[in-house]
């Protein structure tokens, strides 16, 4: 079919009654094949994973995608940072950041506040809480023999020791490694396995579990020590029995 004939046909077929008819009804049912494309992306499918995933398999620049998502990040903070004046934050307000109830465009509404700033206020208090959770003692102190002596001891787990000498866990695992360095005897910490718990191991006429409740072990620690013992009589009935013969 020649350029010309398909000219001649489109030009027969808008000159036709049932032209606008028909486009109606093309644009009509084009409109709700779009309808219900997003009403399945926005309700029934998980918006975040869909988009973002088809966005970036599209990109075939990953650095265009990268610069896009940029941008558009931008745009999102945009919206909101210049609509309210700093001020200092107050303690129901961090209370609510923490919480995360309600989403941060929602959560600047009431606050009154960007959300740029709602989210560095959050990523701020995360910080101070884990800071608070790992104890710190600023207290520039020298360390005295008594302390030496626990930490070389090594007798207590380095959390417990943090609270009864009030220093930081991470002082006192410095503090060991500077002893050791400078010709310290440092004890390993480990509890080392006696008679009774081997003969309990060895046995085992109770499970597991209700033996690491009564020898306040690990189960795994019980099972590796079971099979190492195991392994030391194999070798030693191997053993006696080439004495015998």
């Amino acid at each position: 079919m020649r350029l010309g004939t398909v000219r001649i046909m489109l030009s027969d077929f808008y000159r036709c009654d049932c032209a606008p008819r028909t486009m109606k009804r093309l644009s009509g049912l084009f409109f709700v094949v779009q309808k219900i494309t997003l009403f399945l992306v926005f309700y029934i499918l998980p918006v975040k994973e869909v988009i973002v995933t088809m966005r970036k398999d599209n990109y075939r620049d990953l650095q265009k995608y990268r610069e896009t998502r940029k941008k558009q990040r931008k745009r999102y903070y945009n919206k909101t940072s210049y609509l309210y004046e700093g001020r200092r934050w107050t303690p129901e307000e961090d209370d609510m950041v923490m919480a995360h109830i309600s989403s941060d465009t929602v959560l600047s509404e009431r606050l009154h506040r960007s959300v740029q700033a709602i989210q560095r206020r959050r990523w701020m208090l995360k910080k101070k809480k884990m800071a608070c959770e790992t104890v710190c003692y600023a207290n520039n102190r020298l360390w005295t023999s008594e302390e030496d002596d626990m930490i070389a001891a090594h007798t207590v787990p380095d959390a417990v020791l943090s609270d009864q000498i009030q220093r930081s866990i991470r002082a006192i695992q410095l503090r060991r490694w500077s002893l050791k360095k400078a010709g310290r005897e440092i004890k390993d910490g480990r509890r080392h396995w006696t008679e009774t718990e081997d003969a309990l191991v060895f046995a085992h006429d109770i499970t597991d579990t209700q033996l690491s409740e009564k020898i306040h072990r690990s189960t795994n620690a019980i099972r590796q020590r079971r099979s190492l013992l195991k392994k030391k009589a194999g070798e030693k009935n191997i053993h006696q029995g080439r004495q015998l013969t």
